[in-house]
Formats: structure tokens, sequence, C-alpha cells
């Protein structure tokens, strides 16, 4: 060992770490009302919920734990977090086995006092342009 490595075990040993109790975090989103192509929805089952200590892509590739079920018409779920940081996303299904797209990633943080912290960044405003006047020169 040199001494920047037994530095930083000291460092480390010295330093007081986050602690934090598993956390009871609730999950809420809004039921969708229409499927993908557009018509109202009809046979919703319910939702799948995935969740993972990574951040969770579109598509399934593996990183999150995604078999926790939730029958409609809940919209939300409780459920023990116990690392500091817990990514989660849902996706919905009808009674045939046709599955949405994943939702937008919600993030959970838990700080050393065991507090979930909201890190949910607000929804994109929708720019439209309202009218356009053309500019006339005299």
């Amino acid at each position: 060992m040199n001494w920047k490595t037994l530095a930083l075990a000291a460092l480390l040993a010295l330093s007081p770490l986050p602690s934090f109790a598993d956390s009871l975090v609730t999950l809420e989103w809004n039921a969708p009302t229409q499927n993908a192509d557009g018509t109202p929805i009809d046979g919703l089952t319910g939702y799948r919920l995935c969740y993972s200590g990574l951040p969770i892509p579109d598509i399934d590739d593996g990183v999150a734990d995604c078999s926790t079920l939730i029958l409609y018409p809940a919209t939300t779920y409780e459920m023990i977090q116990a690392r500091l940081v817990q990514y989660y996303r849902v996706t919905a299904f009808d009674e045939y086995g046709n599955e949405s797209i994943r939702s937008n990633e919600a993030v959970g943080y838990i700080d050393g006092s065991g507090e979930v912290i909201d890190t949910m960044a607000p929804g994109a405003p929708v720019l439209i342009v309202q009218s356009i006047v053309p500019l006339i020169e005299n």
C-alpha cells in the first residue's frame, strides 16, 4: 500500500457515513385513457412497476426488476426503498397482454435522515405559436 491509499482509508474510517433506514415510498401515476393509436382504452387490467438502483432505460434491458404487478384501478403503490437512490418506471397492460411503453422515470432519493426527497423536475411546458403578424415597413 502506498501513502495515498493509507491516507484515504484513514479518512474514510474517520468520516461519518450517512445512515438511513429502509423508507416507505409512495408512487403515484395517472391512469391512461387512450390506447397508443388514440382510441379509447378498453380492458385495462393493471400496471407493471419497474425499479432499480440504476437509471432505467426506455426499453427492457434487464437493468430493472419489473416483476411487481398492480391491478387496475389502483394508481398508487407503496414499497420499501432500501437504497439511497432508487429509480422507478411503470407500464400499463390490458387483458390481451398488450403493454404500454414505459412511463417517465421517477427518482426517490433518501437523505441521511431517511426522508425521501423529491428529485422530479417539472414537466416541460408546451409551446404553441398563438399568432403571426406580418411586419409592414412604412
